[in-house]
């Protein structure tokens, strides 16, 4: 197996060189797949840029194989998902060209326990070597790296999964559970879900310094009705996990503290 960890990355990096951490002693190469415009046409900031830099430099100079690509979206698709699936579509052709066989996605913001991440990628390479498709399930944390969803997300995130000469991203919906339609791909015939008591993304989306960054530009931004992002700004800011109201940006589910296991909480992130 040679393992291509696909980075696709716009805004939050103040996570990266954390998240890159967690996972780049158990990949054969890294791929950090930017872009200076967002799907929404916004431009990338001058941190995240410096961000993303630093880190392809530590990889580099620590001896890992790692690789920076720039993505120009096409703003002419009002589906900004679309060019997600183009972007991740070059991002895999890349890996491919490098000789990767299988590829995990991830975003700054995606967190792994290494040691579950090491056991779940040893038992893919021994016993579900066969399956084209591996996923997990995904807890979000909200705010503050201690503060997190009560209820696991309702849908699922692709681990390790094969990478063939045919492998493409597609749009219908083949998978057998819910999955973000930018990252499904085919041929994919044959898939296993690793449950929490292996391993779980660890999902820190609404962790960062500029959490109206995120707002602007979500790709389900588009279909908000007017207001929605001031709303969810505001909420964000007030939120107490003392009166804990339930969070409507994730359909009224409450939070609950948690430990900082991946030491986030030395990190500067005011979120506005």
């Amino acid at each position: 197996m040679k393992l291509a960890a696909i980075y696709t990355l716009f805004n939050g990096t103040e996570l990266l060189d954390r998240s890159v951490d967690q996972i780049k002693d158990q990949v054969d190469l890294i791929i950090l797949g930017t872009q200076e415009i967002s799907n929404a046409g916004n431009e990338m900031s001058l941190n995240d840029a410096q961000n993303i830099h630093s880190v392809e430099g530590s990889l580099l100079e620590s001896g890992h194989e790692v690789i920076l690509q720039t993505y120009k979206p096409d703003l002419v698709y009002k589906d900004r998902k679309e060019n997600e699936r183009r972007k991740l579509q070059r991002l895999l052709e890349t890996a491919r060209t490098l000789g990767a066989t299988h590829w995990i996605l991830l975003a700054a913001d995606h967190f792994y326990d290494p040691k579950e991440f090491a056991i779940a990628k040893g038992k893919i390479e021994t016993d579900l070597h066969s399956f084209d498709v591996t996923y997990t399930e995904m807890i979000t944390y909200y705010k503050k790296p201690t503060w997190r969803l009560t209820k696991k997300e309702d849908y699922f995130f692709p681990f390790i999964c094969k990478l063939t000469d045919k492998t493409h991203v597609v749009r219908g919906n083949h998978y057998p559970v819910r999955m973000d339609p930018s990252v499904r791909v085919s041929p994919a015939e044959t898939f296993v879900h690793l449950e929490e008591k292996m391993i779980i993304l660890h999902h820190f989306t609404m962790i960062r310094k500029d959490i109206l960054n995120k707002f602007n530009n979500a790709a389900a931004a588009q279909n908000w009705g007017k207001g929605k992002v001031e709303n969810y700004f505001r909420e964000f800011q007030d939120y107490d996990i003392k009166d804990n109201p339930g969070v409507s940006y994730f359909g009224g589910i409450t939070v609950e503290e948690t430990v900082d296991n991946f030491g986030l909480e030395s990190l500067d992130l005011r979120g506005y």
